[in-house]
């Protein structure tokens, strides 16, 4: 695909949407950390993080977004710390704005729950 392509292009070329509620899955590149990447604006992205602010709206500066399909899959046994699923989804019903210091510990009382190690946070 062109670099030049918009954005809706990318999305309907990249993007498996599946059943109404499920994960978008990102057919395409990942990042370091395993997440779902795009060359947008002249760089290498997050891709839900794109999307959303595409579709939804923008994230305000020094806020993440939490993955709301990572606490199903992990109750399900699904996530494996860094090989989780959950990465690749693009879905913005999926995602929810939280501060950063919120979703981190989220995070690490998630990872405290299920026995898997704190200081693994990725």
């Amino acid at each position: 695909m062109r670099h030049d392509a918009t954005l809706d292009d990318k999305i309907e070329a990249k993007v498996w949407k599946g059943e109404p509620g499920q994960c978008w899955v990102w057919l395409e590149g990942r990042d370091g950390g395993g997440y779902a990447s795009i060359w947008w604006e002249g760089r290498i992205r997050q891709a839900y993080r794109v999307i959303y602010e595409h579709l939804v709206s923008p994230i305000p500066p020094g806020w993440d977004l939490d993955h709301e399909c990572h606490n199903w899959l992990a109750t399900a046994g699904l996530c494996e710390g860094g090989k989780c699923a959950c990465r690749l989804c693009v879905n913005p019903e999926h995602c929810i704005p939280k501060p950063r210091g919120d979703n981190l510990k989220a995070s690490v009382i998630w990872r405290k729950s299920v026995g898997y190690p704190v200081d693994k946070v990725t």
